[in-house]
């Protein structure tokens, strides 16, 4: 089978029906600007919002009517717009060109910066309400500290005061443990003595001073041993400060005392006579030495118990060597009084 040819006569009119018979699409023309909106920058929208919050009666009928920012009458019968449009080209172009857009995002501008205004006030409140919560805990821990600290100079001040009423109560009862040597004797071999109602008639001196005294009763009661433990400490104390300090009025009383055997033992029964004018008138050396010794004088006068018991320890050691020195003295030669032995008597006689 021949296949048909092709004339090449008939190509040209074949190419101008192709070219005449295919329609061509006309393409609009591409706008040269975006879409409308995007056009509108934040700045524009900030500037022209700030505007209407300031000019409450010209933001109302804008939002209402959005053409009347075009409305020469409306611009020129409200200056503050007609100004601000001067001011700025760009939000009057943007209004020209399409006020109803413009209006829309100025409104949710607006309405998202008074969500952001309304968060950020939530924010700061919140912000408020932890400060006022912290300065509260500040101050609830400010306060507590400040109980406990009082509680604890409370408690301070009340053991300084329990600790200065014991000490006084020692004090006092060593003194008078001092001034009744008997007492004091029986009581140290049996401090529970001191709550025992029989030994208390038959020693009407004791039963009187803790009648005088209820802490020294009362602290004897609870525990008569502890209580004259730590009067016997007390007293330990006293006597290693005595002699810490340096006990020179003691021993020159002492020595005295040694030296006057009378008046010590006058001095020992009853040692408030240190203090007796009578006595003192009496007894001529012993006031002429006080006269002397105004340092011994102070001491018997403040307590004469506790005087005239430290310085018999010294008037004892005095006595002792005094009596130990006399014995001696009594072999001793004194230089040029040496003893001669008599001469012999002699029955010769002479001769005639």
């Amino acid at each position: 089978m021949k296949k048909p040819r092709c004339s090449w006569s008939a190509m040209p009119a074949l190419a101008a029906f192709l070219l005449l018979g295919t329609p061509v699409v006309a393409h609009p023309a591409q706008e040269s600007r975006p879409v409308q909106d995007n056009d509108i920058t934040s700045q524009e929208l900030a500037r022209f919002d700030q505007f209407l919050d300031s000019h409450r009666e010209i933001a109302e009928q804008v939002r209402q009517n959005p053409s009347l920012v075009n409305n020469d009458q409306f611009v020129k019968n409200h200056p503050p717009l007609q100004n601000f449009l001067q001011e700025h080209p760009g939000v009057r172009e943007e209004l020209k060109e399409n006020p109803n857009a413009f209006m829309q995002q100025e409104a949710r501008y607006d309405r998202d910066y008074r969500d952001y205004d309304r968060d950020r006030d939530a924010r700061a409140d919140k912000d408020r309400d932890r400060d006022a919560r912290s300065s509260d805990e500040d101050r609830d821990r400010d306060a507590r500290v400040g109980d406990n600290d009082r509680d604890r100079d409370v408690r301070t001040s009340d053991n300084d005061r329990d600790r200065d009423a014991r000490r006084d109560e020692l004090a006092n009862f060593d003194r008078f443990l001092d001034s009744h040597h008997e007492i004091a004797e029986q009581l140290r071999k049996d401090p529970s003595l001191a709550d025992n109602g029989e030994f208390l008639k038959t020693h009407p001196a004791l039963q009187n001073y803790l009648k005088q005294h209820p802490g020294v009763q009362t602290a004897i009661k609870q525990n008569p041993n502890a209580f004259m433990q730590q009067e016997a400490r007390y007293d330990q104390y006293e006597n290693r400060s005595r002699s810490a300090q340096g006990d020179e009025p003691h021993r020159h009383f002492g020595e005295f005392l040694g030296s006057h055997s009378s008046i010590n033992d006058e001095l020992s029964k009853k040692p408030s006579l240190a203090k007796n004018q009578e006595y003192l008138e009496n007894h001529p050396e012993l006031k002429d030495y006080l006269d002397q010794h105004p340092d011994v004088r102070q001491g018997l006068s403040q307590n004469p118990e506790s005087f005239v018991k430290s310085s018999q320890q010294f008037s004892k050691s005095t006595s002792t060597s005094a009596s130990t020195n006399g014995s001696s003295s009594g072999t001793s030669k004194t230089p040029g009084t040496e003893s001669r032995s008599p001469a012999p008597t002699t029955t010769e006689t002479k001769p005639k």
